[in-house]
């Protein structure tokens, strides 16, 4: 795939938003689901036990050295207290092989400045001493849900009824819908100028819901892809992966450690989709307090992959109860909302937990966990299905997510 070796100095202003401006050629495989598109063992969590197995070409270390070293950063840190927030590995995926090969490493980091906060992502390869993209976009919350509330729509499913029984492993795939605004001034009515969607798979251990329904703690790790609309004047849409692990408390969010993906992993409207958050020992059967998230787009063959180490971050609690598959407007601070954008019936399948073999059908059938509708100021903007059994006898599952409302709510 032709790369950008070069600093993109494109840019599209958000309020303090600089977005690098991506150009690249697209490499397209078929669906993993199609007849004889790939090797019918060559699933999604062999892909990810095969990533693990590979290694990790660089260090997080030699990542954030080469990074921090680069005139790109420099720049793009000026003015601003600049916070490391970990590293993602992207691979190249052959399925039809079942082969994986790592391609690059995308190194995060928050940018804190007087108006907001910011992700900052250097796409890189230390062994080759180059920098392929450096992009700034906006960080999100991606948080937990309850049955009411302003940015969530979907499940979040338990094992057993009083949510004692540890889960560790989730997975759902989904197609990348098509956002948009529907007319000026749409997205850019007022700040933060975009309507922004997102889409994820996750692990969770309470049912924390941010700043207006909290509990004693709570945390999350999840993966997946947002959709954004921005609008200064004119309006344009983009798409990205990323994964997050945030803690928080009664006291509200204490950690957030958010990330993109490499720029070598752009999702496009109507890419198929899977997302896993797993703990070590599902993901490739060893012992440890490491969770993976692994996003995978099977239409251009890479994915995206992250290492969460509880012992390196900041007031977790290490064991999850919930498996999450949630649809949502993000917040964009403590107090603030991104709009929705317009875009159509949104979709998860094969929504599955605990380890491949198990879906989260099972789970739902017997009541366990909660679901979630969207509202905003007392109006439900959304209707989340119930989740039913894939044709087949299979317990995977999947749903439905209604969406009452389009831009501007």
């Amino acid at each position: 795939m032709p790369r950008k070796d070069v600093f993109d100095s494109g840019r599209f202003m958000f309020g303090s938003l600089i977005i690098g401006l991506l150009l690249f050629s697209t490499v397209t495989i078929l669906s993993a689901n199609a007849a004889g598109a790939s090797s019918q063992n060559c699933t999604s969590n062999l892909i990810g036990k095969k990533i693990l197995d590979a290694g990790s070409k660089v260090s997080e270390q030699a990542a954030r050295t080469f990074a921090e070293s680069s005139s790109q950063y420099q720049l793009s840190t000026a003015g601003f207290a600049s916070t490391f927030s970990g590293i993602a590995n992207d691979w190249e995926i052959d399925s039809r092989n079942c082969v994986v090969s790592w391609h690059d490493v995308s190194v995060n980091y928050l940018l804190s400045g007087k108006d907001s906060t910011t992700v900052l992502t250097i796409d890189e390869n230390p062994t080759l001493g180059v920098i392929y993209n450096v992009s700034v976009r906006p960080e999100i919350y991606p948080q937990i849900s309850t049955q009411s509330s302003e940015t969530y729509s979907g499940y979040g499913i338990a094992a057993n009824s009083d949510h004692s029984t540890e889960v560790n492993y989730s997975t759902a795939y989904w197609y990348v819908p098509t956002v948009s605004t529907t007319s000026s001034p749409g997205c850019g009515s007022t700040p933060p100028s975009s309507c922004e969607f997102v889409a994820w798979v996750g692990l969770q251990n309470s049912t924390y819901d941010g700043p207006d329904h909290t509990v004693s703690k709570g945390e999350v790790i999840q993966t997946g892809t947002q959709g954004q609309v921005g609008c200064n004047p004119s309006c344009t849409s983009a798409y990205w992966g990323w994964s997050d692990y945030l803690s928080a408390n009664s006291n509200g969010i204490k950690y957030n450690n958010y990330s993109y993906c490499a720029s070598s992993f752009i999702p496009q409207p109507g890419d198929e989709m899977t997302g896993q958050v797993g703990s070590q020992e599902i993901i490739n059967g060893t012992s440890g307090n490491t969770y993976y998230t692994i996003l995978t787009d099977w239409n251009v063959g890479y994915s995206c992959e992250r290492a969460y180490t509880f012992s390196n971050h900041h007031g977790t609690y290490g064991k999850e109860y919930f498996a999450d598959f949630f649809a949502e407007r993000p917040q964009c601070g403590s107090t603030c909302y991104f709009a929705l954008p317009q875009f159509s019936n949104f979709e998860f399948f094969d929504v599955g937990m605990v380890n491949e073999a198990t879906g989260a059908y099972t789970y739902y059938n017997f009541g366990y966990g909660f679901g979630s509708y969207m509202f905003n100021s007392q109006t439900q903007d959304t209707t989340t299905k119930p989740m039913i059994e894939n044709s087949g006898g299979s317990t995977y599952g999947y749903f439905y997510e209604d969406w009452n409302s389009s831009a501007g709510t």
